[in-house]
């Protein structure tokens, strides 16, 4: 008896094709469905357009940031000091005749007193020896000291720079700029510090002999913030000790042409070549 059989392969084949329909679904009384595999394709643009654009917004919103940093900053910088960092007045000095060094000559105690204004005030009124002559209205900040002096209706603004150790002397035609002397001179914190205490101030006056000449270039950028917007249009000279040291005056000496007092000595100065400034100016204003 010879029986027959289909060869494995086409049983593979069969099983495999069997197995790789679809299969179908379908309710009572209903036509078959065919259940079709759903498939998202998300597109490659798509998310690099995404990636784009938020890497955009965040380079928009540090640009903004770094301006607006920069803003504040530069704002911030040309701010001056706040009101309630300055002490603002007046104040009287009493400038002695004569230049004894004895200390009922030399020295003062000056203090604050209770009113809205800083006033400088000596303990003996009306003293033979001495002049009421020289009136100062005070401006301290932290690393600014401005001086307005009234010497016999002249006025003369001395501005102290502890930043850059520049004093500047100004009145209503020129300007003059030298190196802060820190001898004649008292930090603004310390000057009301011992105006608060009560201290002894030394008054006695000293003399300086000076040579004004015209700043050079590198000179010229020190006059700068308040010196430069006060000396606006006026001439400008640089002034250089010419005795070598601050001394004291002596009694046949001629008149200072600027004086005032900064919390170390009455300080007066003499500008030796002043009259051939003036000779230079009044040339130079007739061409």
């Amino acid at each position: 008896m010879t029986a027959l059989t289909k060869p494995n392969n086409i049983l593979s084949k069969e099983t495999f094709i069997k197995s790789q329909s679809p299969q179908l679904e379908y309710e009572p009384d209903e036509k078959p469905t065919l259940l079709e595999e759903k498939i998202e394709i998300e597109s490659d643009w798509a998310k690099r357009e995404c990636v784009k654009l938020w890497c955009f917004a965040l380079f928009m919103s540090f640009t903004m940031a770094m301006i607006l940093m920069g803003v504040i900053m530069t704002i911030y910088q040309r701010i001056p000091l706040m009101p309630a960092s300055r002490l603002h007045g007046f104040c009287s000095v009493s400038v002695p005749m004569i230049n004894d060094m004895t200390d009922s000559y030399r020295v003062l105690p000056l203090k604050w007193i209770d009113s809205p204004e800083l006033q400088l005030v000596d303990t003996m009124p009306g003293h033979d020896n001495y002049i009421n002559a020289l009136t100062e209205q005070l401006d301290l900040g932290q690393a600014l000291e401005k001086i307005a002096v009234s010497n016999h209706g002249r006025r003369v603004d001395f501005i102290h720079d502890f930043n850059d150790n520049t004093t500047g002397i100004l009145d209503d035609e020129r300007c003059f700029m030298m190196t802060l002397d820190y001898d004649v001179v008292m930090p603004p914190e310390l000057f009301a510090s011992a105006l608060d205490e009560g201290l002894l101030f030394d008054v006695s006056r000293l003399r300086a002999n000076v040579q004004a000449r015209a700043p050079n270039a590198d000179e010229m950028l020190r006059f700068a913030g308040d010196l430069f917007a006060s000396c606006r249009g006026k001439p400008a000279y640089m002034l250089r000790d010419t005795a070598g040291s601050i001394r004291k005056r002596s009694v046949d000496e001629p008149d200072a042409d600027y004086i005032h007092f900064s919390g170390k000595h009455v300080l007066e100065l003499k500008i030796d070549n002043l009259a051939e400034l003036l000779a230079l100016e009044q040339k130079n204003n007739t061409k």
